[in-house]
């Protein structure tokens, strides 16, 4: 019983495992029909992989005898492999076609290799398949399939004649090809822009389910390439709102090229938004336009020029369109700096022939109207109109702004070159040419070129039209006359210019009597001095209390060069008592008119006074050698020699401590202390050889030896100091013949005879006065290097009060020669030596300026700054200080110093140096990259009516690096492009270089 249960058991594990294989082959053949049959009955239920099976099994197991059984087997074997798209179908469907070339389903199986083909997209076996069969042979209800598929085989290979064929013969044919050979119908009268064909294919499938998402966006596209943008918008906003976002966006581009060409832009400005918003990387350049020209319709000027902006790189009437545009845009925006560049760029295309002639037009009247802007070419750009307009209805517009202009422009230079090639001008050209020579005289008064001023002030003397301009035309030739040296002119124009009938009504009357008297006291005429300076007193109210301090102080000057004490004195006394500055210089000048008047307690007392206010006035030195000496002449001994001992000891390097010793030498004497005074001389003579006052103590202390008759001690010390004192006679005629010469101002015989005394008397008594009259001559007559040689010996080897000149003089030379490192040497020995404030500021002036050449930017500085933080009141010293400063604290990366010096300067001038510390402030604002700042100042500079066009070349090529910073490329392009178009040389080779950096940054975008 256990037996028979394992056998059952194992019978029933047997057949779970081949019950699988049951649908595969049969348990035992049977018979090749009844195989056959069931392997058909798979087939037919599409069931192709057992089919399949048993269509092997069957052509396996079928004798030859049963061919038709057998080769309908392995037919099935190849259509089961096609329709399981296995690739083993093309062996088994060519093989049969190959065993059985006659058989009836030949032509079935090229339909089925062929259908393979199309599946595997071999379009070209396709055809060469299906070309093979009749078509009588293929079944009705795969005549659709058969005509599309090879239709379709013909359109993948770009063969649409063949295609539409047979896809004409798809579409008439029943069964599901019939709309897809509607859409490619359709589709390739589309490719071969058969628009009305198209659309009527097209709109036969509008109610498609397999096509309708496609239908919308044809038939907009259709419509849109027929222009019927009026059906387009009718039809295309209802299928926008229905369609994919792939297909919104493009009808969206098509809805609003369709509104901007009706000229319907506010239609028109929703679908560009939507379709730009989704295309911003790859717009050609008509999209570009017609979205820029819609915005710029709807007033919407940033768009428009964003979008406008990209289609100027080649020209084209495009382009010029565009530039035009965009000169609107920007002159909406009031951006008329850039407006006036786009019209000019348009000009410069010379399409259009409207749009240029406009564009013309207006880039010439916005120079007029932005004549304070750079690059003020308005004056060329009217002339050029008119010429290439003249019958234009314009012509007489511009002829109108061109005369107008000459009579605002502050291009001056400019439009006295464009006066001057006019042959025959105008009353109204004649005053626009008084009042720019005028003014240009004035830019050239204040960039310090007074001779071409008075060159350009004369040109505006000689036309009077303008009765006004005239007559303060008259003060600034005096003005600018007196500057040049010629004060004998000066004061004639001055008093030509007070007799005209409007001088009194001119802002400059009263100030004109100010520069006569200056005038007066140049020529020593100083009773006309005072009158001039007392007129000036009565007339001005203004604010420069400056100067009528000046003037107070001068009326007592006058009176003083008169030796009018008394009303010198009364003059002086008013001006401590009202004056603003200077009190020293007052104070010092009535010590001296006291001593003239022999009022000697009354000069001491405010000598006094003085030294006891202002300790350190620049008169404090002055005002104590003048206490000593007064003392001393009042027999005050004591209190001298305790005077001369304070100054000396106060002021060791003053030019008066020479004199101090031999006066306080004397003092001693005068007390009969000859021991002190014998001390005193002979420490002039062993300290100051060559001196004068070292002369004068040589014969004092031979006059002391001789009145002790000890004059063998006298001789000993003299030889001691390698003086010849036997020869001092013969030394002293040769000397004075000489200096005779140099006295009577004959300068070439004068030369030659120190020549002859220094050959004679090298270490001569006099041979210090010798080198410097020597070089003094020299320099007079411009034999700069002889001079040199001069100056040097006498520095070199003595130390007199000439030596102060000397070194100066040296300066001077070497800095004009361009040895700026000696130069420097004598101008910072110039400080040490210096008496006078002036000297003193003059010496720093040169230190700055040679430190600065030789890249001790250090030291340039700190003289600069010595110089602006003095008293003193010469604002063009300042300036050109403040010009040192800013560049010495640029240069050493002090960029918040360098930034104060540049934005003082920058706001109180409008010239070269001004101009500069204008840009200079903007460029460090701009590397320190506070973009907002640095545009506030290039917009500054660009406004304002500095006169250098090279440092407003400077400030555009900067705004261009500012504008491709912000990657805004195309306004950078431009502005670059205006200074190629307005300069030559350095500045041009600049923006071209920066030009081609920008097409780098687009081409790279």
């Amino acid at each position: 019983m256990r037996f028979f249960k394992s056998i059952l058991l194992l019978l029933t594990f047997y057949f779970l495992l081949i019950t699988p294989l049951a649908a595969q082959k049969p348990i035992r053949f049977e018979s090749p029909e009844f195989e056959f049959n069931t392997a058909m009955e798979l087939f037919q239920k599409e069931k192709y992989g057992s089919a399949q099976q048993y269509f092997k099994y069957v052509y396996e197991n079928t004798p030859n005898k049963q061919q038709d059984i057998k080769s309908n087997s392995y037919f099935y074997i190849g259509v089961c492999a096609a329709q399981l798209y296995n690739e083993d179908a093309i062996f088994y469907l060519s093989d049969f076609i190959r065993i059985y070339p006659v058989h009836s389903l030949v032509p079935e199986a090229y339909y089925y290799l062929g259908k393979f083909y199309f599946h595997k997209k071999q379009y070209k076996k396709v055809l060469e398949t299906f070309d093979k069969i009749d078509e009588r042979h293929v079944r009705p209800e795969e005549m659709g399939e058969f005509y599309f598929k090879k239709g379709y085989s013909y359109f993948a290979t770009n063969k649409y004649d063949d295609a539409k064929t047979f896809m004409y013969r798809a579409k008439r044919a029943s069964g599901p090809y019939q709309e897809r050979a509607t859409y490619y119908l359709a589709h390739i009268a589309y490719e071969e822009q058969q628009y009305e064909a198209a659309l009527e294919g097209f709109l036969e499938l509008q109610d498609s389910y397999e096509y309708k998402a496609l239908i919308p966006y044809y038939v907009v596209q259709i419509l849109f390439l027929q222009q019927k943008y009026a059906d387009l918008v009718e039809i295309a906003p209802p299928l926008f709102e229905n369609s994919n976002e792939k297909s919104k966006t493009d009808i969206a581009r098509a809805i609003a090229l369709s509104y901007y060409n009706l000229g319907q832009y506010k239609n028109a400005e929703p679908y560009f938004n939507f379709y730009l918003d989704r295309n911003r990387g790859s717009l050609d350049s008509s999209d570009c336009f017609a979205a820029g020209y819609t915005y710029y319709n709807v007033e919407n000027y940033k768009k428009a020029i964003e979008y406008l902006s990209q289609t100027t790189k080649t020209p084209s009437i495009m382009s010029q369109t565009s530039l035009y545009v965009l000169g609107d845009c920007y002159m909406k925006n009031s951006q008329l700096s850039l407006a006036s560049q786009m019209f000019h760029e348009a000009y410069k295309m010379k399409i259009d022939p409207e749009i240029t002639e406009d564009a013309l037009y207006n880039y010439a009247k916005l120079q007029y109207e932005t004549s304070n802007q750079p690059f003020n070419t308005a004056i060329g750009a009217l002339e050029e109109y008119i010429t290439q307009y003249p019958y234009s209805t314009r012509s007489d517009e511009a002829s109108g702004y061109l005369s107008r202009i000459y009579l605002s422009t502050k291009n001056y230079q400019g439009a006295i070159t464009s006066l001057e090639k006019i042959p025959n001008k105008t009353p109204d050209l004649l005053r626009g040419y008084q009042r720019c020579t005028y003014y240009r005289a004035l830019e050239l008064v204040n960039n310090n070129d007074n001779s071409k001023a008075l060159v350009m002030i004369e040109k505006s003397i000689k036309y009077p039209l303008d009765p006004v301009t005239h007559a303060s035309a008259l003060y600034w030739k005096g003005e600018i006359e007196y500057r040049l040296g010629k004060y004998g002119a000066a004061a004639q124009s001055l008093r030509l210019y007070q007799r005209h009938d409007l001088a009194k009504k001119d802002q400059n009357y009263a100030i004109s009597f100010y520069s006569l008297g200056y005038a007066h006291i140049k020529q020593d005429q100083f009773s006309d001095a005072i009158t001039a300076f007392n007129r000036f007193l009565d007339l001005y109210d203004g604010e420069n209390q400056f100067l009528v301090n000046d003037a107070q102080i001068r009326v007592g000057d006058s009176y003083y060069m008169q030796k009018k004490f008394s009303q010198a004195i009364t003059a002086y006394q008013k001006n401590e008592r009202t004056g603003i500055a200077n009190k020293d210089y007052v104070l010092f000048q009535q010590a001296k008119a006291y001593g003239y008047q022999r009022s000697f307690d009354k000069k001491i007392e405010i000598l006094e006074r003085l030294i006891r206010i202002y300790p350190s006035s620049s008169y404090a030195v002055d005002a104590q050698f003048e206490l000593a000496s007064t003392y001393h002449l009042q027999k005050q001994y004591s209190s001298a020699i305790a005077s001369y001992q304070s100054f000396i000891s106060k002021y060791p390097r003053s030019v008066y401590t020479k004199q101090a010793y031999n006066k306080m030498a004397l003092a001693y004497l005068n007390i009969q202390d000859t021991e002190n005074a014998i001390k005193n001389f002979k420490y002039v003579i062993d300290n100051y050889k060559g001196s004068q006052e070292s002369i004068d103590a040589i014969s004092n202390l031979e006059s002391i030896y001789t009145d002790q008759g000890n004059t063998a001690e006298f001789f000993d010390y003299i030889r001691t100091k390698n003086v010849n004192y036997s020869e001092s006679k013969q030394d002293s005629v040769a000397f004075k013949a000489a200096h005779s010469k140099f006295t009577r101002g004959d300068c070439d015989g004068a030369i030659k005879g120190y020549e002859d005394y220094l050959r004679q008397f090298p270490n001569g008594l006099f041979a210090a006065t010798a080198l410097f009259n020597k070089g003094e001559c020299e320099y007079g007559n411009k034999n700069y290097d002889k001079a040199l040689i001069s100056y040097e010996a006498l520095v070199t080897k003595y130390n007199t009060n000439n030596n102060e000149v000397a070194v100066k003089k040296l300066s001077i030379i070497l800095f004009n020669k361009n040895e700026y490192a000696r130069a420097l040497e004598y101008f910072t020995k110039l400080i040490e030596l210096s008496s006078s404030q002036n000297n003193t500021i003059y010496a720093h002036n040169g230190v700055m300026r040679c430190a600065f050449e030789l890249g001790r930017y250090r030291q340039s500085l700190e003289s600069a700054e010595t110089i602006i933080n003095s008293d003193q009141n010469d604002q063009d010293l300042k300036n050109d200080a403040l010009i040192y400063a800013g560049r010495s604290a640029y240069l050493l990366n002090e960029n918040i110093t360098a930034k104060r010096y540049f934005s003082t300067l920058a706001t109180s001038c409008n010239n070269e140096i001004c101009a500069e510390a204008a840009y200079k402030h903007a460029e460090i604002t701009f590397n320190e990259k506070d973009y907002e700042e640095a545009e506030r100042l290039i917009k500054r500079i660009i406004s304002g009516s500095y006169t250098s066009a090279y440092w407003l070349g400077k400030t555009f090529i900067l705004y261009g690096d500012w504008y491709k910073e912000k990657e805004n490329y195309f306004q950078a392009r431009h502005t670059y492009q205006s200074i190629v178009d307005n300069f030559e040389g350095e500045l041009k080779e600049i923006a071209l270089q920066k030009i081609s950096e920008v097409t780098a940054l687009e081409n790279a975008q």
